[in-house]
């Protein structure tokens, strides 16, 4: 990251008349603070600005992490269906019920997807 060979981008303006901010990582408190990697402050007196920072900064964090989860949900679930050779060119989209088929015998016929195929 000191050496930018991560190419992060430049910074960039958040709202009209603001100043150009860096694009930074958010870490926990094993990271070294830099300008292109937020922590949270350390230690058990913070002022409450310090305990703001701390919880908008942890509340990004898992964020984060929620769509970490989503992608890898999607991934797996896109990995099973390419396994067990489901065609991702006829992927069922979610219907609402009252727009459903009805089914004489079997009530309604719902189709239900869960994501699309990432690349």
């Amino acid at each position: 990251m000191r050496d930018n060979a991560l190419n992060i981008p430049n910074n960039r303006t958040i709202s009209m008349d603001g100043d150009p901010l860096p694009f930074a990582f958010v870490g926990d408190e094993a990271f070294v603070l830099s300008t292109h990697m937020q922590k949270p402050y350390g230690g058990k007196n913070l002022t409450r600005q310090e305990k703001v920072y701390n919880y908008r900064l942890s509340r990004a964090r898992h964020m984060q992490n929620a769509k970490t989860i989503v992608k890898a949900c999607c991934t797996l679930h896109n990995f099973v269906r390419e396994r067990d050779g489901i065609d991702f060119d006829n992927t069922l989209n979610v219907v609402r019920l009252d727009e459903a088929e009805a089914e004489p015998e079997n009530g309604f016929q719902v189709k239900v997807s869960c994501c699309g195929k990432i690349k």
